[in-house]
């Protein structure tokens, strides 16, 4: 009697095998501490089970099942294009055992072990990121498109349009209905802040947070394009028609421009004494107006002078620390520099005169500090009533004046300063065949002698006038 011959293995395939299919999905998160906005993304896993009949031949078949049963089946799979994905067969198994289908190739090498070992279940793990590499593609025919708009139809008809875009077109219809104003000519947002008119840009991204769950219907997502601190001024026509407006120019009179600068050149030049009292000028607007004796004690010095270099040395050297600082004034006097300008002057400058750096830092902060003290100041008020009574150094200064003929030539002299006339000088120059210039060492040229001003002739004439 012959034995019974062994019965054979069943046969794995047209059976189906249950596989638990893990999806690692990511999420990213804004938070604001202190006005700084960062970014931290997290991750989550879904797990869910899938009966599937597995072949060497079905490969692409189980990568597809697998999306769709996580509800991402919106991605298009190929042979040429395609996730790869872990598993482990048992579950015994740690997840460091986990084993690696890049190809179609590992995917029968699968099948074959699930096969021989017949497991009750195997794990499968895919990421996310992987998935996202893959193109979109149109929705499933069999997928329940009874809740679409007439926009979102007409959008999948035309073309290949991805899951994610017909998502968007239905937030953007319900953020429609919310949000339309009252004219119907856009979408407005009234926050707690104000109001804010929304842009199609604005409009995406407020699509995309929905999408995204990071925003609601109500409440926009917090980012910059939706900050209604930046879009204030905008919002109001009248304010935004002031901000682009320029600033009103105001106007200038050219005449007194004019005569305010020549007076300067005149008094710098020393052309018109300081302390004429005597033959007060006409009310011209070239008049200078006399400050105050009571107030000159409370304005800083105008113009440096010798003396307060001198004495700001001395100062620094005597309460500053700042050893043998006196014996450099001669040659902070050839270079013209104050006490008005010290703390303006290179560091380098003040070392080539043989400074050190600590003395080169107390004499600036020390100069400054004296410069806009009471000390300066008075000695300022003093020096101004020890000058007035005496002669000035101007009058002692000889300027070149030129006669230009009117009927052609002209000659050349040298004399004192110009002075106001009197009422018989001016009837006597209006009878004067020549036009009288003066030079002036500012500005390097001849200049018109102003009308109610005079001058002595008498003086020596320049016989190499050309």
């Amino acid at each position: 009697m012959s034995s019974p011959s062994p019965t054979p293995p069943p046969d794995m395939n047209g059976q189906d095998s249950v596989f638990t299919i893990s999806l690692t999905v990511y999420s990213i998160t804004k938070k604001t501490v202190k006005n700084k906005s960062t970014t931290k993304e997290g991750k989550s896993i879904k797990t869910k089970e899938l009966s599937f009949t597995i072949s060497e031949t079905n490969y692409i078949d189980f990568l597809r099942a697998a999306l769709a049963k996580h509800n991402q089946g919106q991605f298009k799979i190929t042979e040429a294009k395609r996730y790869a994905f872990k598993y482990i067969i048992g579950m015994k198994r740690k997840v460091s055992d986990t084993m690696d289908v890049d190809n179609a190739g590992d995917y029968k090498e699968m099948v074959k072990k699930i096969n021989d070992k017949r497991p009750t279940i195997v794990k499968i793990f895919i990421d996310m990121k992987d998935v996202e590499k893959l193109p979109r593609g149109t929705k499933p025919a069999d997928e329940d498109e009874t809740g679409s708009t007439d926009d979102e139809q007409l959008m999948a008809a035309s073309g290949s349009i991805s899951d994610l875009d017909l998502h968007l077109a239905r937030w953007h219809t319900m953020l429609e209905k919310k949000h339309r104003n009252d004219h119907g000519n856009g979408l407005t947002y009234v926050g707690p802040l104000g109001v804010l008119t929304l842009t199609p840009a604005m409009i995406l991204d407020w699509c995309r947070a929905l999408e995204a769950g990071e925003a609601t219907l109500s409440t926009p997502p917090n980012i910059d394009s939706f900050n209604i601190a930046h879009k204030a001024p905008a919002l109001h026509p009248a304010r935004k028609a002031m901000l682009s407006a320029p600033p009103p120019t105001p106007a200038v009179d050219v005449n007194a421009l004019t005569s305010v600068l020549l007076l300067q050149t005149l008094t710098k030049s020393g052309l018109i004494p300081t302390n004429s009292t005597e033959n007060p000028l006409p009310p011209t607007p070239m008049t200078p107006t006399p400050l105050p004796s009571h107030n000159i004690s409370k304005l800083s010095p105008i113009v440096h002078t010798p003396t307060q270099l001198s004495r700001c040395l001395k100062h620094a050297e005597k309460h500053l620390g700042v050893s043998n600082v006196t014996s450099f004034e001669a040659a902070l006097h050839l270079q013209d520099i104050g006490p008005d300008i010290l703390p303006d002057v290179s560091d380098q400058t003040l070392k080539d005169a043989g400074m050190s750096t600590g003395d080169i830092i107390r004499l600036k902060k020390g100069s400054s500090a004296w410069w806009n003290g009471p000390d300066a100041k008075q000695r300022c008020s003093e020096t101004i009533t020890e000058l007035t009574p005496g002669p000035s150094r101007a009058a002692m200064k000889k300027i070149a004046y030129e006669k230009r003929y009117h009927e052609g030539g002209a000659s050349r002299f040298s004399t004192g300063p110009m002075r106001a006339d009197s009422g018989d000088d001016h009837e006597t120059q209006a009878l004067l065949d020549y036009d009288l210039f003066y030079h002036s060492d500012e500005q390097a040229q001849w200049l018109p002698v102003p009308k109610g001003f005079t001058v002595d002739d008498k003086g020596d004439e320049d016989p190499f006038l050309a």
